[in-house]
């Protein structure tokens, strides 16, 4: 950013640069409003948008609707890594931290939730990528599932969003991706992604490392 102790009539240094009023109505030894300080308030809110993928809509910012302070929402939750939270095998309510955690696919009791930190009430393109290092034992396919699930306040009755992904069964690191176009995040919800057994009974052991996503404004 520029130095503003480098604009005319302003008072101090960095970190302590202020700006000084003009001493009456149309008199100029207060601090200039130059384009050099424009300049460099364009360019910061520019690259803030840009890494959240808004474009200005052309509409003033206002105390009910702002650009940029949803991007500032955004900003923090772009590409966050998830810790790893492994359910409780009787109530999915209930969280345990493990990471990395080793779980047998095929049992229903072994699934994993990774709550999402979403921006509430804003309508977003969502991309969750979750890695899974496969056991020695894995033989078939599908044998892991990945879906987006929402629960809502005081019910805890998770619904589904979209459709169940499944690996691609090889015997590598592989990334399983769900993503989900137009969410609109309600205030009154929390969002997961649950882990859990897939179409393959075959006895297998995997390790579910790390949950990622990526948040974008449409």
């Amino acid at each position: 950013m520029r130095d503003f102790a480098d604009i005319s009539n302003a008072s101090g240094t960095f970190p302590d640069v202020e700006a000084v009023a003009a001493s009456g109505p149309g008199e100029t030894d207060g601090t200039a409003l130059t384009y050099t300080y424009l300049t460099d308030q364009f360019g910061w809110i520019q690259k803030l948008l840009n890494d959240v993928g808004m474009t200005p809509d052309d509409v003033a910012e206002s105390s009910s609707a702002s650009q940029i302070l949803d991007a500032i929402k955004l900003i923090g939750r772009q590409n966050k890594v998830i810790p790893i939270m492994a359910a409780n095998p009787l109530s999915e309510g209930l969280w345990v931290r493990s990471t990395p955690h080793k779980f047998e696919s095929r049992s229903n009791f072994a699934a994993l939730c990774f709550p999402l930190d979403l921006p509430h009430g804003l309508t977003i393109d969502l991309t969750v990528q979750v890695y899974v290092t496969p056991g020695a034992e894995r033989t078939g396919t599908d044998r892991v599932s990945c879906m987006l699930y929402s629960m809502e306040y005081p019910d805890y009755i998770p619904d589904q969003i979209g459709s169940i992904v499944y690996d691609n069964g090889t015997s590598s690191i592989q990334t399983i991706t769900v993503s989900e176009t137009d969410l609109t995040i309600d205030n009154n919800k929390c969002y997961f992604v649950r882990i859990g057994s897939g179409d393959d009974g075959s006895s297998n052991y995997d390790f579910v490392y790390t949950v990622k996503q990526n948040i974008v404004i449409p």
